[in-house]
């Protein structure tokens, strides 16, 4: 994934996961001449920064929280299989859809959290 679809997921994640309100997010380039293309988002709260959900594991970590909460205490699979990190719901897998996997585990709990709370 390219750094903007990062932070497009992060804004997902922060609007749909965690409820905050976002009033505009789109893609740009800073200025004339640089090729660097970044991320904007005007929140509400302008005191509300995005956290970066999909590379920092810590704040990973809040987003597997609420994905145990939205299933109500199920147990929730993480494992290594060669350089990829899968997440899934081992009791459901074949209910729930393809387990979910990407190189590193922040990514591979966003991804989850995308499937789990876009139901």
């Amino acid at each position: 994934m390219t750094d903007i679809e990062l932070r497009e997921l992060d804004a997902w994640i922060g609007v749909n996961v965690f409820g905050k309100k976002a009033i505009h997010a789109h893609s740009a380039k800073p200025t004339e001449g640089t090729e660097d293309d970044y991320f904007v988002i005007e929140w509400i709260n302008a005191s509300c920064s995005l956290p970066h959900y999909t590379t920092d594991p810590a704040a990973a970590m809040q987003v597997l929280e609420k994905c145990f909460g939205r299933m109500g205490g199920t147990l929730i699979g993480i494992a290594r299989l060669g350089s990829n990190y899968c997440v899934c719901v081992p009791a459901y897998a074949q209910d729930f859809g393809d387990v979910t996997s990407a190189p590193t585990l922040p990514l591979a709990i966003c991804l989850f959290a995308k499937q789990l709370f876009s139901k």
